[in-house]
């Protein structure tokens, strides 16, 4: 009699039985693909947020700009924080001028017209 009345309910089985299946294997799909991306020659490069929006404040940009900086040694340039951030470099050239102060930021110009950004209190020295 128990079994008659979970028999409708028999047909659920299946179901169940492959829905966790698949949640499984994507499960550990996931955590491979985490354990790859930690053995990336990137991985301590990039900062913790790779992406900014473009209606970032000043105070959020200067802050990422930092922690790229930080990550990279204190020298970044500008095709650098285009690809780190994602915002187009008009943007990040006109912001990063506000940012030069020649104290925490300096701009300097290599012989190939490079244009870098040292940051003194960051660099390796």
């Amino acid at each position: 009699m128990f079994g008659i009345m979970f028999f409708p309910f028999a047909i659920l089985i299946p179901f169940l039985v492959i829905s966790l299946t698949f949640r499984l294997v994507r499960m550990i799909s996931q955590r491979q693909l985490h354990e790859h991306r930690k053995d990336s020659p990137l991985t301590g490069i990039l900062p913790s947020r790779s992406r900014l929006k473009s209606n970032a404040s000043d105070e959020e940009f200067e802050v990422y700009v930092y922690r790229l900086a930080s990550k990279s040694g204190g020298i970044l340039s500008s095709a650098r924080i285009v690809v780190d951030s994602g915002l187009p470099m008009k943007e990040v050239d006109s912001r990063m001028a506000s940012m030069v102060d020649n104290v925490h930021v300096c701009m300097d110009v290599k012989d190939s017209g490079l244009i870098e950004y040292r940051f003194p209190e960051l660099t390796e020295d």
